[in-house]
């Protein structure tokens, strides 16, 4: 449970624009406030909605999402019809936010930075909102690294980038940004079988 300190309501940014709302943890933010980042954590991570099979079941669509539901169902011992319906309750609980394919995006010409984002702890709420309504954000990720917010930003040349960081930048409460520009994928750990 979080400490009795932690009275706001702190928005996990995590789930992509568009798709799902974002989930709401009770917390203050205050600048200096490690207990209450330490009682966030703990909170975050100790309400685990799943049970042994899904979580094979996410492993196993996480290394390829196209992994026929009958080959899932044989691994796990249970029914297709079973995996399915684990699969669209992932889905509605909002675990399970989406699939994708691994792009080269040098190979095709767009660029992608991860931008790591930091913000005045009181604008955060208001800077997640507007950074939502930015089309080339793909991902927006609440972080406890080196900054508050990671972005995930697709753009089709240096020229939209930029103009996306001033951006960002030019947001009451955002300090700075921190963009790193992605050259090239040195690794991809590819689906097992």
């Amino acid at each position: 449970m979080l400490s009795e300190h932690c009275g706001f309501i702190l928005c996990d940014a995590r789930v992509r624009k568009k798709s799902h709302k974002p989930v709401c943890y009770p917390m203050v933010i205050r600048r200096g406030s490690l207990e209450c980042w330490k009682s966030l954590i703990g909170y975050m991570f100790s309400k685990r909605n799943v049970d042994r099979k899904s979580l094979r079941i996410i492993e196993i669509l996480r290394k390829d999402a196209r992994t026929p539901k009958a080959k899932i169902a044989k691994e796990l011992g249970i029914t297709e019809a079973a995996v399915r319906k684990r699969i669209r309750g992932l889905e509605e609980k909002g675990i399970i936010i989406g699939y994708r394919a691994l792009i080269d995006y040098r190979k095709a010409g767009i660029v992608f930075s991860f931008t790591g984002i930091d913000v005045e702890p009181e604008a955060l709420l208001n800077i997640v909102k507007r950074l939502r309504e930015i089309e080339q954000i793909e991902v927006l990720y609440l972080t406890t690294g080196d900054h508050n917010l990671m972005a995930e930003i697709l753009c089709s040349d240096m020229n939209e980038l930029e103009k996306v960081h001033e951006e960002i930048a030019s947001m009451n409460g955002v300090r700075r940004i921190c963009p790193a520009i992605v050259t090239e994928i040195v690794s991809v750990k590819k689906a097992r079988g």
